[in-house]
C-alpha cells in the first residue's frame, strides 16, 4: 500500500484582539487505493491508529493491572496494547514488545518505526510512504 502525506497550514485567530493567531497544522493521508484521512499530528501513534483502524481493528480504553490507562486494539481474537509514558509509547501483545519514541527526528526513522509496528502487530503489509510536507 501506497500512502502520500501532505500538510496545510492555517493560521487561526484567538478570537480576541489580544490574541496573536496560532499556527495550525492538518496533515492529509491519501492512500493507493480507499479514501484520504486527516491526522492531527504527523507521529507514530497517529499513523499507527490510523492504519488499525482502516484495516478493521477495534479500538478501546482500557486500565493496565498498574492502573494505568491504555488503549487496547482487538480484531478476532488478537489484541495489542498500547501504553505511553512521558516519552516513548510501547506496544505489547503476547509477549512481544516495541518501544518508538514519541517525538523522532526523521520522516524516514518515522516511517520505519511505524511499518515495523504495523507489520509485527496488525499483520499490515509494508506501506510505502512519501512525505510532502
Amino acid at each position: 500500500m501506497k500512502a502520500t502525506i501532505m500538510s496545510e497550514d492555517f493560521l487561526t485567530e484567538g478570537g480576541c484582539n489580544a490574541c496573536a493567531p496560532v499556527r495550525s497544522v492538518t496533515y492529509l493521508v491519501e492512500f493507493s487505493e480507499g479514501r484520504p484521512e486527516t491526522i492531527e499530528e504527523l507521529d507514530v501513534e497517529s499513523l499507527v491508529v490510523m492504519f488499525a483502524l482502516k484495516t478493521g481493528w477495534k479500538q478501546a480504553m482500557i486500565m493496565t493491572d498498574d492502573f494505568e490507562d491504555a488503549i487496547q486494539f482487538k480484531k478476532d481474537q488478537a489484541k495489542v496494547v498500547q501504553t505511553e509514558d512521558y516519552k516513548s509509547l510501547t506496544y505489547a501483545s503476547n509477549g512481544t514488545v516495541i518501544k518508538a519514541a514519541k517525538k523522532i527526528d526523521t520522516l524516514d526513522q518515522l516511517a520505519e518505526k511505524t511499518n515495523e509496528i504495523l507489520q509485527t502487530f496488525f499483520g499490515v503489509e509494508p506501506v510505502e510512504f512519501e512525505f510532502n510536507v
